[in-house]
């Protein structure tokens, strides 16, 4: 819907009843296997939940990927992502 001097309008959209697809790093290779050319994660539950972005999950797919991988959502500096 255009806003302001034609502009698109955004909105924030919560995030409700999310169900679990398949582990991460195994839908992650699937991906790639596919032909992605870059994998990313945005933890969109993080927040709601009161942690911070999965380090270890992040590090299993890492390790199985060639492509790029990019990850989002409450993580502050670097390596610091979910370890206190």
């Amino acid at each position: 819907m255009p806003g302001r001097e034609g502009r698109e309008r955004r909105e924030r959209i919560k995030f409700l009843n999310l169900q679990g697809v398949g582990s991460p790093p195994d839908m992650a290779s699937n991906y790639e296997a596919q032909g992605a050319d870059e994998i990313v994660f945005l933890d969109i539950s993080a927040s709601h939940e009161g942690r911070k972005t999965l380090l270890d999950v992040v590090e299993r797919t890492a390790n199985q990927l060639f492509v790029p991988l990019t990850v989002g959502g409450e993580c502050a500096i670097g390596m610091t992502c979910g370890r206190p």
